[in-house]
């Protein structure tokens, strides 16, 4: 499977995430400019594959992820991690399984309010 179709099924599965003050979240694959606005759920792909067997490769298609939620509170960057993985679970077009979750705040230049980051490390496996 094509990262791109790949991205796109995870961009799908996370429009409808709300983190309950309504809508403006970004999302998008890969890296965060800093005009990107906040809140924002960013991700990028650790590795993948295809499954093996004795024929070769086949079958499902695996890929392990970093999510990274950003908001301006740590319980608001929970929250929307805890939606994020919720609407990714709901999804059809793959299979979720979160591997693990960790917390940060994180000061950016000049600002006086820190970045709160809450990154989840998924496994998505997607059919053949």
């Amino acid at each position: 499977m094509p990262f791109e179709t790949a991205d796109q099924h995870i961009y799908d599965a996370l429009t409808d995430v709300s983190n309950g003050v309504g809508s403006g979240i970004a999302i998008a694959p890969d890296v965060r400019n800093r005009e990107t606005d906040v809140p924002a759920i960013i991700w990028s792909v650790d590795d993948s594959g295809g499954s093996q067997t004795s024929a070769g490769t086949t079958g499902p298609y695996h890929a392990r992820f970093t999510m990274s939620i950003m908001h301006t509170t740590r319980l608001s960057s929970m929250a929307l991690a805890g939606d994020a993985v919720a609407a990714l679970e709901a999804s059809s077009d793959f299979q979720t399984r979160e591997n693990s979750r960790r917390g940060e705040a994180i000061a950016r230049g000049s600002e006086s309010v820190p970045l709160y980051l809450t990154e989840l490390d998924l496994t998505l496996t997607f059919g053949a």
